[in-house]
């Protein structure tokens, strides 16, 4: 099962996304068991889940328990993934560290990072997916973006 913590805010367009997802989900509950929560609140501890996708392109408070530092903050920009571009419409974070795996990158600062703790894997991506989903979903992109299928290419990353 996926958990998912976000901010109030973005509840309309986490049902849709999900929706687009086709995988079971529900909110974070206390006492809930998840295989993966996913996260845009800058404020969550690290959730217990074997898997934790944390989306946010500010700090969060589980940057200094993972050990990861912002670089840099950007309005927009592309990242990469598997030799695609992924259009960011929104603020886009870079991170000092430059260690591996990571499957995102800007020049060469990661925009992803991975970590282990406690038996469990981190991926701090720089980021709102939620928001980047509500662009696309309610303002679409420019035209010069326009083959390239952004929605489907983060669904296909995070199932990846």
């Amino acid at each position: 099962m996926i958990g998912v913590i976000s901010k109030n805010e973005q509840k309309a367009v986490v049902e849709e996304f999900f929706e687009l997802f086709k995988v079971p989900w529900e909110p974070v509950r206390e006492g809930g068991v998840y295989d993966v929560v996913f996260t845009t609140d800058p404020g969550v501890s690290i959730p217990h889940a074997r898997l934790v996708l944390a989306f946010f392109s500010g700090p969060m408070s589980l940057d200094d328990q993972i050990g990861i530092r912002i670089h840099s903050l950007v309005n927009g920009g592309d990242v990469e993934w598997k030799n695609s571009r992924i259009p960011v419409y929104g603020r886009l974070a870079t991170f000092a560290e430059n260690r591996e795996p990571v499957v995102c990158r800007k020049g060469n600062w990661a925009t992803e990072s991975d970590s282990g703790f406690a038996g469990r894997i981190i991926l701090r991506l720089g980021y709102d997916l939620f928001d980047e989903v509500d662009h696309l979903l309610r303002r679409g992109q420019p035209v010069g973006n326009a083959r390239i299928p952004t929605v489907e290419m983060h669904i296909s990353m995070l199932r990846t």
